[in-house]
């Protein structure tokens, strides 16, 4: 519906105006159609905006001012609109309608006919007798009010007046009042040809139409001496009155102003989306399916926008609207939702987060529907001051238009301060990226003609509901991609946080996460920027990569890609030896061997010796090394596919091998304090002589003594003797303990046997009488155990001089 006012048009034409709003419709509509969701941005910050910045009337040239008279393109002549002093102000100033009325005289009492009537070159003349003339006829004037009345003379004078005079005077009421005299003029008077001489008469308020009607006026050539100076022509005499006359009329005076570039607080429904029982979309808009039939549409969720409010709906249909209902429902933020109530389209929604509409309609079509946001208010404020005798209170008035549509439309003969404030949802859905504010005052009058003076101020018009909604935007990256891999051919390095870019948190304080599926095939970290794929040994498959981005906000940015490891089969792993194994010629030695194949169980083991063989199951290589010497044993280890070659360097020895053979005393009872002889014999079953043997006896711990055998060969046996002098206060027993090749001069095969121990037991001496005996036995002890000592010092001298080098232990 378009509100008209009377003698004040909208220049817009309703019909076009809603075409173009159904195209600008359709084509949103067909935009969203292929749209996909945008991403989970934030708020960063909310602001009120103010929509109509000028409505302060501090810039007057924000205002596009226009008047004209109604009706008509032509300018107004008495109504006009300004922007000063901060206010915008539509005057309207009609001055006094006065009408000049001519009524010449009609009547001479002095028989002057030829100056009756208006001028037309007939003259009465006189060099002395009056002239006078009356009848003027106002009798079509008086119902005006008299507002000036001037005489006008259609005379003549030919020549200069020296002496004589003409003299002018009226008559009313017997009294002739003196209005004009010539004399002295030097010229003749000619107001003949012209215009008639004009003279104002007295203050015309104090005439009365009768006064006027009744008036005599004398025209008196008056001669002076015995000659005339020249003569009096009158043509004519009248009497011009200005009257104040009735009369009419119509101006007009706009303002307007546009914002532009603005987000215009509403929502655009989408009719293509949301639910339809019973109707369809078709070019107009929403319409029944089945002209009659009661049809309904279920809009989609309609949410605030962050930090709003939802206010009215509005719509613009086509066809009758008798059938036409509106319904809503709350939606709350859990998702649950409320009953289905009915809904006046004129009242504000509730304050919720969201919101369901459903429409009900059996005929017509629904062209456009929407929700404005905050309840959009255009306030008025301002006052009517002035005269408004003689307008037209039906159509004289001001109105307010928002993009065309009239949301005001006020009497101007209401005077007195105003304040409206009025919802304009439904008009600023007019427009998408602009609101126009119009503002206009017509005046119509039909008055007695008196001056009348009247102002329509306005000192502010706001317009609220505008808003800001500062978003902070997701991240944005570059893909990585999926990458394809071979097991253990190494990882790569993927450059990220280079190619990520945020509207508000700089690169390099962005915050990275991943999510990996099979962290036992890879492992994806952040190092420097940069991803860094590493590969987990012997390991192979697909690992399922989520990379998320999020700056300060929480926004974030994600991709899911694939690492594609491919499975490779691996050669045996074989660990390596230790250096140069030392064996023993002609023993049967095991060396460990570390043997491991992910991808294969059947393995096969090789050596090029035959006196050597792996055993897998065991872990070892079994040898019997054949010769002495430096020899290398190549180990081979097979699976379906791979082979890996290992070396063992042998040290192959023919080695002695030492035991305590026999450790003997002269009893198991020994005498304490006597000097006994403690044998120790050893053996070398090895395969080699060992030389220089060193022997070594204790007694409980203590040292007895230490010997040395040069010589033992393969087989043989070795002795050494030690003189032992039995503790008088020891122990009753005592443990002997012999130990061959103590500093491990000798390299042996078996170093386990080299100790051996015996007890024995000490016992009280028994008492003799015979001092001399046994001071001789003792000293016969004493020279046997010092011969024994000379004799093997000399042989072990002997044999140092002639013996081979001795065989040095390898450890």
């Amino acid at each position: 519906m378009v509100q008209e006012t009377r003698a004040f048009k909208c220049r817009c034409d309703p019909r076009r105006s809603m075409t173009k709003a159904r195209v600008a419709t359709l084509l949103v509509l067909l935009m969203l159609l292929p749209a996909l969701p945008a991403g989970a941005r934030s708020v960063h910050s909310t602001a009120d905006v103010d929509l109509l910045p000028q409505g302060v009337f501090n810039d007057a040239t924000a205002w596009d001012l226009d008047d004209s008279v109604s009706f008509s393109t032509a300018p107004a002549q008495h109504t006009q609109a300004m922007v000063a002093d901060d206010h915008l102000t539509f005057m309207h100033e009609r001055p006094e309608n006065l009408v000049a009325q001519t009524a010449w005289a009609t009547a001479t009492p002095t028989d002057s006919n030829a100056s009756l009537g208006a001028p037309d070159g007939a003259y009465t003349w006189s060099t002395g007798p009056d002239i006078d003339v009356n009848g003027f006829d106002v009798s079509g004037l008086t119902n005006y009010a008299v507002r000036d009345v001037t005489l006008l003379l259609a005379i003549e004078v030919p020549g200069a007046l020296y002496q004589d005079k003409v003299r002018i005077s009226h008559e009313t009421g017997g009294v002739f009042d003196l209005v004009k005299t010539w004399s002295n003029t030097g010229g003749g008077i000619d107001y003949m040809d012209g215009q008639p001489y004009r003279i104002g008469l007295d203050d015309p308020t104090n005439w009365s139409w009768s006064e006027l009607a009744d008036l005599t006026v004398r025209l008196d050539y008056v001669s002076e001496g015995t000659t005339d100076d020249s003569e009096l022509r009158v043509d004519a005499v009248g009497l011009e009155i200005v009257v104040l006359t009735p009369w009419y009329g119509g101006e007009q005076a706009t303002a307007t102003t546009t914002t532009t570039d603005v987000e215009v607080p509403v929502l655009h429904l989408d009719m293509a989306a949301g639910t339809t029982d019973g109707l369809s979309l078709a070019a107009c808009g929403l319409q029944a399916t089945s002209e009659g039939t009661m049809g309904h549409w279920t809009s989609a969720l309609i949410e605030r926008p962050a930090e709003q409010r939802l206010g009215r709906v509005a719509y613009a249909f086509e066809g009758p609207t008798v059938n036409l209902s509106f319904e809503m429902r709350t939606v709350a933020a859990d998702g649950s939702v409320g009953t289905w109530t009915s809904y006046d389209t004129g009242t504000l929604l509730p304050d919720v987060d969201a919101v369901h509409l459903r429409v009900s309609m059996n005929e017509g079509c629904m062209t456009r529907l929407t929700v404005d946001v905050n309840d959009p208010t255009l306030t008025l404020i301002g006052r009517i001051h002035g005269d408004v005798e003689g307008l037209l209170e039906s159509s004289s008035r001001w109105a307010a238009y928002v993009n065309g549509v009239v949301v005001a439309n006020e009497p101007v003969t209401t005077l007195g301060s105003f304040q409206f404030d009025l919802p304009v949802g439904h008009a600023m859905a007019e427009a998408e990226d602009h609101v126009e504010v119009r503002l206009g005052s017509v005046f119509t009058w039909d008055a007695d003609g008196s001056a009348s003076s009247i102002a329509v101020e306005f000192s502010e018009v706001r317009l609220s509901g505008g808003y800001s909604i500062e978003y902070d935007e997701d991240p944005v990256c570059q893909n990585v991609g999926d990458q394809h891999l071979t097991e253990d051919a190494g990882g790569i390095v993927l450059p990220l946080i280079t190619r990520c870019t945020d509207d508000r948190t700089p690169s390099d304080d962005l915050a990275v996460t991943f999510a990996n599926s099979a962290p036992d095939v890879a492992d994806v970290e952040l190092t420097e920027g940069q991803v860094v794929v590493s590969l987990v040994p012997e390991a192979s498959g697909n690992a399922v990569i989520t990379t998320t981005v999020m700056d300060a906000a929480g926004n974030t940015w994600t991709e899911t890609w694939t690492v594609h490891v491919a499975s490779l089969d691996d050669a045996p792993v074989v660990g390596e030896f230790p250096g140069t194994v030392p064996v023993e010629h002609e023993v049967e030695t095991t060396v460990s061997i570390d043997v491991s194949d992910v991808d294969s169980t059947n393995l096969q083991a090789t050596t090029n010796r035959s006196w050597a063989t792996v055993d897998l199951a065991a872990g070892v290589v079994r040898l019997t090394a054949p010769t002495p010497g430096y020899v290398s044993v190549g180990v081979t280890i097979c699976d379906d596919t791979s082979c890996t070659d290992r070396t063992l360097d042998l040290d192959v020895r023919a080695l002695a091998d030492l035991s305590i053979d026999n450790l003997a005393a002269p009893s198991a009872e020994l005498e304490a304090g006597s000097i006994v002889d403690v044998v120790v014999y050893v053996r070398n079953s090895g395969a080699v002589t060992a030389t220089l043997v060193d022997v070594r006896l204790t007694a409980d711990g203590e040292l007895i003594g230490t010997g040395e055998i040069p010589l033992i060969e393969p087989g043989g046996l070795g002795v050494v003797e030690f003189a032992w002098k039995v503790p008088e206060d020891g122990d009753a027993l005592i443990r002997l303990e012999a130990e061959v090749d103590r500093s491990a001069t000798t390299d042996e095969r078996d170093e386990s046997n080299n100790i051996d121990s015996l007890v024995v037991t000490v016992v009280e001496p028994e008492e003799t009488t015979d001092d001399g005996q046994s001071a001789g036995l003792e000293l016969s002890g004493l020279t046997v155990v010092g011969t024994t000592v000379f004799v093997l010092i000399a042989i072990v001298g002997l044999f140092a001089a002639f013996a081979p080098k001795r065989i040095r232990k390898i450890e």
